[in-house]
């Protein structure tokens, strides 16, 4: 069956050719299957599509009112130039749901402990429903690194966690991830270390958690981080760790040319919280380039579960991976409109700092988040940066412009995992990698090293809201 296809958001109109009634009928089947109902109509099986559509006449017309409106809106679209994204498909986004900044902010004075342009903060509820912001501090002293809570309802400190690098009860520095299970049970990981730690509120450690046990192992994987910069948040269900795996340095960090066997190495390894016994997932890493030759591949991804599924983005691949079951995935296509990714690398030999500019400002698909209360996900995509300061930029990249980054844009996602809408941000103004998602809406920290109107003495976040466009 021949037609003309367009996607307008998260609705498929076409033009319908010379179909009988049984090729009709398979083809509204096919299409409310690929859209899992997205239209909210109930599922039409193939003999009541039969049953019910008479003839081609009535099916086309039926067809033809039910999507009148969004094909209007995607002819209003094309015809004034709204961005469209290259598919073979003709596709046309037409925003269903956007980010809009409130007037609500959190302003919190901070002390001079807190590192603002961490690489590990994230969002905890205890059971009182008490929520706080918690930042790490790996770099305190050469004795020993902190985490800070600050409660959100007072925009105070807390209490500070001290976790000692030297004598008895001590981690192997530097700290590098953390993840709150109760305000006495933390989780923390370090820098290419194959242990995670279980401490209380005081720093002593209640237990290790070894996740390589051989030699064999340890050159296979590079270590679990519980970091928010390429946000893997602590996950333990039913008395297990499912920890997010990483490739192996030699992989990591090839610059020899030869091909990285992807389907070699597991992205997770479940950690029985009661024995210590290790399982491996089945489920490897997708192919994340083809070409080796060079150097600035994107390795990294983020991986967020949401109660039911384990949804990963890739830095390297426009579509999202999701799995239930840690043996197979399913993929759903989310390219950014805004964005292109370089897969070609960049050639050896540069100078170190330049180098390192061009691998850390190119594009790239960053943190993956789960809004549980709007049963939506949020994907960050952090556009090419063309404008960044002249100077040290292996210095500023250490400490400031991992966190701030330049333009981005934040998708929004269904339940179903279309993408309905993409807002972009400027540069200047927020420092995307803090960020937090409660019932008021998504935030993020204004902390960027370019806005003239934020302090080192102070923490702030600013609410976005999800709305919805009423055009649609």
């Amino acid at each position: 069956m021949e037609a003309n296809v367009f996607h307008c958001t998260g609705y498929i109109i076409n033009e319908v050719k010379d179909a009988d009634i049984r090729k009709l009928a398979e083809f509204v089947v096919a299409e409310n299957q690929r859209h899992h109902c997205a239209a909210d109509e109930p599922f039409v099986s193939e003999e009541d599509s039969i049953n019910s559509v008479c003839n081609e006449e009535m099916a086309l017309q039926k067809m033809k009112s039910h999507y009148l409106t969004n094909l209007l809106c995607c002819v209003i679209a094309m015809l004034a130039g709204i961005s469209c994204g290259t598919t073979t498909r003709n596709e046309v986004f037409i925003d269903t749901f956007a980010l809009q900044e409130a007037e609500q902010v959190i302003k919190i004075p901070i002390d001079e402990n807190t590192r603002t342009y961490t690489f590990s903060m994230h969002h905890f509820e205890d059971n009182d429903a008490t929520e706080y912001v918690t930042l790490e501090n790996p770099d305190y002293d050469s004795k020993y690194g902190v985490i800070q809570y600050y409660r959100l309802d007072s925009c105070k400190l807390s209490h500070t966690v001290k976790i000692n690098y030297e004598g008895d009860n001590t981690i192997a520095p530097p700290l590098f991830g953390h993840g709150t299970l109760n305000l006495d049970e933390i989780m923390l990981t370090c820098d290419i270390q194959y242990f995670i730690y279980k401490i209380n509120k005081n720093g002593k450690i209640i237990h290790r958690y070894q996740y390589c046990t051989n030699e064999e192992q340890a050159d296979q994987y590079i270590g679990v981080e519980l970091m928010s910069m390429y946000y893997n948040p602590l996950v333990v269900k039913n008395g297990k760790i499912y920890a997010a795996l990483y490739l192996p340095a030699s992989e990591y960090w090839s610059t020899d040319g030869h091909e990285i066997q992807f389907d070699k190495y597991p992205l997770n390894v479940e950690i029985d919280t009661a024995t210590g016994d290790l399982k491996y997932s089945e489920l490897r890493f997708p192919k994340l380039r083809t070409k080796f030759d060079k150097i600035g591949y994107l390795n990294n991804y983020s991986r967020i579960y949401d109660g039911k599924a384990f949804v990963y983005s890739f830095c390297a691949l426009d579509s999202l991976y999701v799995t239930t079951d840690m043996r197979r995935f399913s993929t759903y296509p989310a390219k950014s409109r805004y964005m292109e990714i370089n897969d070609e690398g960049y050639k050896m030999g540069l100078p170190h700092d330049e180098s390192t500019k061009l691998v850390n400002t190119q594009a790239r698909y960053g943190n993956i988040i789960h809004d549980k209360y709007r049963n939506v996900y949020y994907r960050f995509c952090h556009m090419r940066d063309d404008k960044v300061r002249d100077g040290d930029f292996t210095k500023y990249m250490r400490t400031n412009y991992l966190i701030c980054h330049g333009e981005f844009s934040v998708q929004i996602i269904d339940s179903t995992f279309h993408v309905v809408g993409e807002t972009k941000f400027e540069r200047g103004k927020y420092a995307p990698m803090l960020f937090f998602v409660n019932k008021e809406g998504l935030w993020l920290s204004e902390n960027n090293d370019e806005n003239p109107n934020v302090s080192d003495d102070w923490l702030i976040f600013r609410c976005l809201k999800l709305i919805k466009n009423e055009n649609i």
